[in-house]
């Protein structure tokens, strides 16, 4: 727990906070990667900080602000994205309420990057930043701890070109035992080798990095692999990049250089099918890969590409399931339900693929109509949504987040689909024995699927709703 002052305190907020204390989580959770990125900059400019990741640390309001009142911080940032914006208004307007405008309250990340209008709605933010914050939030930092006026409440953040630049994340400032997994083990370590996504599927807003893509060198990425690996312990690495194979070249060289270096390492990444093939599928496995996210979303070719705008053929999904675990590749589909025009013959085509295609694991979420996304517009226009729709989420007029539900199906129909899939494809006596000799090996992996085992039971599926890669079983 935070026991040192600090001027600048960075915080993490909880998709939800509860009444009274709450028993910390500590199964899926990542690392709040962009804000130790904060954090390392702030350092470098010789600024005192500390990072509170409230999702896994699972405290109430009062608590919260007990932490923020003992670091005697004069500013304080809250990161979100959307999933997390009622925490974090929540803990906003009970930040300065509390603070007696004695603190200056800023908020960014991906859902604050989405509203142009957000610091309207919530003024009880002093400022906003747009996009990402490294240079945009220290410069602002600088200002308010030198106490001139800042004029623009609305800062717009400055595209960072050179990744190689920016110093590596400071995750000394993390409480390492509020993160662990099963399945990666007791110490592993989140990676950006890149940022921005060059594609436009309707269901993704990606306003904070954008849809250009900026790389990393090869060799400053192990770099920061092999200092997480000998300083931290870290031995499985998860590349958050949205599409980590985009740049073939690139991929060889990261592979090349871990295998040069003798490092010993796991890692998974997330891409797209139709940009693996087998030569570059076995140069990831001899380098440490150990599983894959594909981002498949349906079964339906139809509503895969005439509708997502995904443009993967099912030649290419198959093909790289196939190879990957010909490989020994652990294959992970992420796949979604609910879209624009989706019938129930195409959920049912969704529902086939699993058992045809046969992934490892499968992750099905219900699609959320996120701010800044092409769904959001698609929603809006067909009035199956309010404009202010997040607004009366984070203020707790409606309970639940915002899921399209195609005409002639009802939200219902896309729930019970979603348990059906889980709980067939979940139970099937072949996985259940696969994943009894490889739960065997680890205690820790034996009660996890023992836990995701009963949540199937009880509620039909594996997490709350979400299509986080990092809320997949």
């Amino acid at each position: 727990m935070l026991k040192k002052e600090a001027k600048v305190l960075l915080i993490n907020p909880p998709y939800v906070f509860k009444e009274s204390h709450v028993r910390k989580r500590t199964k899926g959770l990542w690392p709040p990667l962009g804000l130790l990125y904060l954090a390392a900059i702030l350092e470098k400019e010789n600024i005192s900080v500390k990072v509170l990741d409230l999702m896994a640390k699972g405290l109430s309001i009062e608590e919260t602000l007990t932490l923020v009142k003992e670091t005697k911080a004069k500013v304080v940032g809250i990161t979100g994205t959307t999933y997390q914006l009622r925490g974090m208004i929540l803990l906003g307007e009970a930040l300065k309420d509390f603070s007696k405008q004695e603190l200056s309250l800023v908020a960014g990340g991906s859902h604050v990057s989405a509203d142009p209008n957000f610091i309207e709605k919530f003024p009880f933010f002093d400022f906003i930043i747009v996009g990402e914050g490294e240079t945009t939030f220290t410069e602002l930092v600088k200002t308010i701890l030198t106490g001139e006026k800042c004029i623009n409440r609305v800062c717009q953040g400055k595209t960072c070109e050179d990744l190689d630049a920016l110093p590596f994340p400071s995750r000394h400032l993390l409480d390492w035992a509020d993160y662990s997994n099963g399945r990666y083990g007791s110490r592993f370590s989140t990676i950006h080798s890149s940022r921005g996504c060059l594609f436009n599927c309707i269901f993704c807003s990606n306003a904070l990095c954008g849809r250009r893509v900026r790389y990393r060198a090869p060799k400053n990425v192990v770099d920061e692999i092999e200092e997480c690996h000998q300083k931290y312990g870290s031995t499985f690495f998860i590349f958050t990049d949205d599409t980590f194979t985009l740049k073939r070249e690139r991929v060889i060289s990261i592979c090349e250089e871990i295998v040069n270096r003798g490092l010993k390492i796991r890692w998974n990444c997330e891409t797209r099918a139709n940009l693996v093939d087998e030569k570059l599928l076995s140069l990831m496995k001899n380098s440490g890969c150990e599983e894959i996210f594909f981002g498949v979303e349906s079964g339906s070719e139809r509503i895969r590409n005439e509708v997502i705008h995904k443009q993967v053929k099912d030649e290419d999904i198959y093909n790289a399931f196939k190879v990957s675990k010909k490989l020994g590749i652990i294959t992970n589909a992420f796949l979604m339900a609910g879209f624009p025009t989706e019938t129930q013959a195409e959920l049912k085509e969704t529902f086939d693929f699993c058992f045809k295609a046969k992934p490892d694991i499968i992750g099905l979420h219900l699609t959320t109509i996120l701010p800044g996304a092409p769904i959001f517009d698609i929603a809006l226009k067909e009035g199956k949504i309010t404009p202010n729709v997040w607004n009366d989420y984070a203020n707790g007029k409606v309970k639940d987040q915002p899921i399209y539900v195609p005409d002639g199906l009802t939200l219902q129909d896309l729930e019970d689909f979603q348990k059906n899939l889980y709980r067939k494809f979940y139970f099937r006596p072949e996985y259940i024995i696969r994943r009894l000799k490889f739960d065997i090996k680890s205690f820790a992996q034996l009660k996890e699927d023992a836990h995701v085992a009963w949540t199937l039971l009880r509620k039909g599926r594996t997490t709350a709703r979400s299509h986080k890669k990092e809320d997949y079983y």
